[in-house]
């Protein structure tokens, strides 16, 4: 299994699996234009990220390490 998505109030925490368990890893949020929103170098398999100052919207989660990465697709719905 490669990403997990987790959503708890305002926060959103990407968990990863078997596949990037071990080792350093990059987790990126990106928009549905493709730019970068967040970007984090981890050693840990779960990450929380506060999604209070993004925007509604579509979102995808990439998780890379050793050249193989996952995406996940998440909808964020904050009413500002």
């Amino acid at each position: 299994m490669g990403i997990s998505i987790y959503f708890s109030g305002s926060v959103t925490t990407p968990t990863t699996g078997e596949k990037f368990e071990q080792g350093d890893k990059t987790i990126n949020i990106y928009d549905e234009l493709g730019r970068v929103i967040y970007i984090n170098q981890t050693m840990d398999n779960k990450v929380q990220v506060n999604v209070n100052n993004i925007n509604g919207g579509l979102y995808f989660v990439e998780v890379t390490k050793d050249g193989k990465h996952d995406v996940a697709k998440i909808i964020i719905s904050n009413d500002k």
